[in-house]
């Protein structure tokens, strides 16, 4: 007689019980677990080969590549190749958890999203035919941002964009271009340095400085109100060289030195220094021919230069 709470098996609950049992073992299969310090008492040998603990350390293979589930505490899953570098990690637990890892990031060969920060960083070459990112589109030909312009001026303020076909390039923006030449136009130019031109010009109607600066006009330069043009002297009468220009009020012209020179003071005419008018020259002031002319020059009309000085 079997005892109370005693469970009496029958010969075909038995047999189904053992089927059950095969057919678990099928579906564990190549997983080959290994639970706790041994396996589970019915499971054959051949699968306690890959794992070493309860919940789920597991190892495809001990050497070569291999894929790992929670090789240590920090990582969750780890693929390696056949010559020991990085194909794939997930970290799960200390510092960087939550951080994925695609490559040999660590050689510079990889992509990691970094959790904490926010990022996605990519190292070694990137290649793409086309694609976004941020504002910025990519195609086979060009960067750029709104709408792609590549011959002159893009359409609209804050469109850029950057191009090449492998024989062209050139860069656009919607107040300046760099073309296939090296060639540089634009609306405004504020160089804060120096600017070294070997040869150019400036079209007529052309601003240098402000509108009392430099201004060139289709028969001529004009220096403004209140401009000048110098070569040596630093203003009128100051230095060697030549003045013409607005200074101290009027409009003068100074050429020469300290010693010999020729003035225009803004009201009279000074020279210091020979004059030569040539053989049988002759200066329409009178009747004063060259040879005749009073010395010294006391008559109307001549004065010496330090009278006017």
């Amino acid at each position: 007689m079997p005892e109370e709470n005693e469970t009496i098996w029958k010969t075909d609950e038995i047999a189904e019980l053992k089927q059950r049992i095969k057919t678990l073992e099928e579906m564990v299969g190549t997983l080959t677990i290994e639970v706790g310090k041994g396996k589970p008492e019915g499971l054959s040998s051949a699968i306690d080969t890959k794992v070493s603990e309860v919940g789920g350390r597991y190892w495809s293979a001990q050497t070569g590549a291999r894929t790992m589930i929670l090789p240590d505490n920090n990582t969750g899953i780890q693929i390696i190749d056949d010559a020991g570098n990085d194909v794939f990690k997930v970290l799960v637990d200390g510092a960087d958890v939550g951080d994925v890892i695609i490559g040999d990031y660590a050689s510079n060969q990889g992509a990691k999203y970094d959790k904490s920060a926010g990022t996605f960083d990519f190292k070694g070459v990137v290649t793409a035919a086309s694609g976004t990112i941020g504002g910025w589109t990519i195609n086979a030909t060009s960067i750029y941002t709104g709408t792609e312009d590549h011959s002159g001026y893009t359409a609209n303020a804050g469109d850029i964009t950057l191009y090449s076909d492998g024989v062209d390039a050139s860069i656009h923006g919607n107040k300046f271009y760099v073309d296939n030449t090296g060639k540089l136009t634009c609306t405004d130019i504020v160089a804060t340095g120096t600017i070294n031109a070997q040869a150019g010009y400036l079209s007529a109607g052309v601003y240098v400085d402000t509108a009392n600066g430099l201004l060139c006009e289709s028969g001529g330069i004009n220096v403004g109100v209140s401009g000048h043009i110098r070569g040596g002297q630093t203003d009128y009468a100051i230095g060697t060289g030549v003045f013409l220009g607005y200074s101290g009020g009027d409009y003068k012209f100074s050429l020469g030195g300290t010693t010999n020179y020729l003035r225009w003071n803004g009201t009279h005419l000074i020279l210091k220094g020979s004059f030569d008018v040539g053989t049988a020259g002759l200066i329409n002031n009178g009747v004063y021919t060259v040879a005749t002319l009073p010395i010294p020059p006391t008559s109307i009309g001549f004065e010496v230069p330090s009278a006017y000085e």
